[in-house]
């Protein structure tokens, strides 16, 4: 026999306003992949544009790529996968705990 509760216990106000033990540290968790994500963005930036820019400067490197060794440019492009990487996981991420949920509350508000 399956026991179940009814809808007046499990929408009361007692049970449904309640705070949560864990919610801070569920914040914090969230904060810190964030912030993780940003600084992996930003060191993948700066090795690429400052650390292993070729002679005659950074940013992209047009006809100056025919004259860089192999290993520099691999390396470049290494740090640029792992750039977009970071940056397509870091919109996932926002997207599910951020946006969506706004979205579903917004909808759920209209209806």
């Amino acid at each position: 026999m399956i026991l179940r509760e009814s809808s007046s216990t499990m929408n009361s106000p007692s049970t449904a306003s309640k705070p949560k033990a864990y919610k801070p540290l569920w914040l914090v968790l969230h904060y810190i992949i964030i912030i993780h994500f940003v600084v992996e963005i930003l060191y993948c930036a700066y090795m690429v544009f400052a650390v292993l820019q070729p002679e005659g400067g950074g940013g992209p490197l047009m006809d100056r790529a025919l004259s860089i060794p192999f290993e520099h440019m691999v390396t470049r492009r290494l740090y640029a996968i792992e750039c977009w990487i970071a940056t397509g996981a870091l919109a996932i991420y926002l997207a599910i705990t951020e946006f969506m949920p706004r979205q579903r509350a917004i909808m759920m508000n209209q209806s």
